[in-house]
């Protein structure tokens, strides 16, 4: 799949006109369409107005944990907790660990 559709105002490339109109749309010209019924939060997506409205109004957990009692309101937020917590996996090093640990060591 080609990526050949680029954006007149980033680097960003896309598969397709329509999903560069859609980012242009929503990060430049900051169309947010999509409105809460709860409060005063808008959305440039459908999907992401959805994910609001269960996380903070609804307040669900669907994705439970297979290892211990925690929930959490998306898959990616389990996914890093299985990683960090479980796993024990540092996927993102601290710059400033190298630093530090050179002062601690004079």
């Amino acid at each position: 799949m080609t990526r050949g559709h680029a954006c007149p105002h980033c680097p960003g490339t896309f598969t397709s006109p329509s999903k560069r109109d859609r980012h242009v749309h929503a990060v430049y010209e900051k169309h947010r369409d999509h409105l809460c019924p709860h409060c005063d939060s808008a959305f440039a997506q459908a999907i992401n107005l959805k994910m609001h409205v269960c996380m903070v109004h609804e307040k669900r957990k669907d994705h439970a944990c297979p290892h211990c009692d925690a929930a959490f309101g998306t898959a990616s937020s389990l996914t890093r907790h299985v990683r960090a917590v479980h796993e024990k996996r540092k996927d993102h090093a601290c710059s400033q660990a190298p630093l530090y640990s050179r002062k601690q060591a004079t």
